[in-house]
């Protein structure tokens, strides 16, 4: 795999993980574009930390 493929395939990532971040952020009762920037910047770190306030906010 070429330096480039890589790149490519956590780019893909990043984007996937803010349209998840938005969209479950959106659902939840959340402002989905400071989701959505979350998502593209630390990616599936994001759905993890989202999980995490999503967890708290229901208990």
């Amino acid at each position: 795999m070429s330096v480039s493929e890589f790149f490519l395939i956590v780019l893909a990532a990043n984007f996937v993980s803010a349209a998840l971040c938005g969209f479950l952020a959106s659902r939840n009762g959340r402002d989905p574009f400071v989701w959505q920037l979350f998502g593209a910047a630390l990616g599936p770190v994001a759905l993890v930390v989202m999980a995490g306030v999503l967890s708290r906010k229901e208990e």
